[in-house]
């Protein structure tokens, strides 16, 4: 197991550049996402990756009912593939379509969550959410504010991190 915070900044500066892959899955169904921030954190005596993500995401329906996710991080420089899957998983609704299929993206096994992981990508860390909160807006600054005015607020889940890998 890689050391998590060995692979932080990789997968940090990954999301503030073209986003990375958070999956989860329940009843059959597997999503991959496209997600731009969320971050390590040590809480608990454990290491957690705190994954924000908008209620009315299909995401946040299979998280609901399975709390087991992936983060998987596409290998570095992306290549043009990688480029068009992760805009397809930020724009499209995993309700509509089938976004495996759609991007050409290959579905591997975890290695101790219930949720897949993209093939092809070089970190992968795998959680199991312990707690999850709602965002409460009220107590935001107004320019927060703003940004929750039609698509609904987040709930971060933070997920214990079990196992921490590079796939090579």
């Amino acid at each position: 197991m890689a050391n998590v915070f060995d692979v932080a900044p990789e997968t940090i500066a990954a999301m503030s550049q073209n986003g990375v892959f958070l999956c989860a899955s329940a009843d059959g169904k597997a999503n991959p996402m496209t997600m731009g921030w969320g971050g390590f954190n040590f809480y608990w005596r454990k290491p957690l990756f705190v994954a924000p993500v908008r209620h009315v995401r299909f995401t946040h329906q299979l998280l609901e009912k399975n709390g087991q996710f992936t983060v998987c991080v596409p290998k570095q420089p992306l290549d043009s593939n990688m480029k068009s899957a992760l805009q397809i998983c930020g724009t499209k609704s995993g309700r509509d379509i089938d976004k495996w299929a759609e991007c050409g993206l290959v579905q591997q096994n975890a290695k101790e969550v219930n949720v897949p992981i993209v093939g092809g990508c070089g970190i992968i860390v795998e959680c199991k959410v312990v707690y999850k909160q709602d965002f409460d807006t009220s107590i935001m600054p107004p320019d927060i504010q703003a940004m929750y005015q039609t698509d609904g607020t987040h709930t971060l889940y933070y997920g214990e991190i079990v196992a921490c890998y590079r796939n090579e």
